[in-house]
């Protein structure tokens, strides 16, 4: 049988051995030896997110799959063809449709057989709500770090400033932040607003003209 394998690493993946792009080649190398199969390529997206199907690699594999050019494709784990379920069952309907077998190394995954397909499916549930819990968990530790006025990225919110990684006011921005909602109090809108400030020769950091939507984001800010 021909087989391909299909490898990726995200930017942040990249430096994790357990995950290199050598490392999934070996595996799925030695997995389609096992099996006596033909491993006619081995695709790869380097640096790549898999929340999207939309990369380079994935998509040549794809057009293989559709030409008839494979009876199975190999991969290290099944996140590495995607993390989204709906992807996940999307692949699975292709791979279905032109009678080729997705098969997981780490997972011991084969989707020729009925039971392989619905534990695909399973693990995929799995992998989305684990996304979920972790989002929401990063969502929190970022709100707690705002509230304690700790720096969580580089840029530091307008009217604020870090030092020592600490968020502290910065006196003319704030004064602006004053005219701003002073301002929006007297029912100018947000056009007007901007107008204004230009008029005062207030910039915003970028030096350029005040956008309503940056405007509106200041003024919901202090309500």
């Amino acid at each position: 049988m021909r087989a391909v394998s299909y490898l990726r690493v995200s930017t942040e993946e990249q430096a994790d051995s357990g995950l290199s792009l050598d490392h999934q080649a070996r595996k799925c190398k030695a997995l389609a030896e096992l099996e006596d199969w033909d491993l006619v390529a081995q695709i790869q997206d380097a640096g790549k997110s898999a929340k999207t199907t939309n990369r380079p690699g994935l998509q040549d594999l794809l057009r293989l799959v559709r030409g008839r050019k494979v009876g199975a494709v190999v991969v290290y784990k099944l996140d590495r063809l995607t993390r989204n379920l709906r992807d996940l069952l999307d692949l699975l309907d292709v791979f279905h449709r032109f009678k080729v077998r997705l098969v997981s190394v780490s997972e011991h995954i084969d989707t020729e057989s009925a039971t392989g397909r619905m534990l695909v499916s399973i693990l995929g549930v799995i992998a989305e709500w684990e996304r979920g819990i972790i989002a929401e968990r990063t969502s929190a530790a970022l709100d707690t770090l705002r509230r304690n006025g700790k720096q969580f990225s580089g840029i530091a919110p307008y009217g604020w400033r870090y030092q020592a990684g600490e968020m502290i006011e910065e006196p003319a921005e704030q004064a602006t932040l004053e005219t701003i909602r002073d301002l929006a109090q007297q029912g100018r809108s947000l056009r007007k607003i901007a107008h204004e400030l230009y008029r005062l020769g207030i910039r915003p950091r970028t030096g350029k003209e005040w956008h309503p939507k940056v405007l509106s984001g200041l003024v919901e800010s202090g309500t």
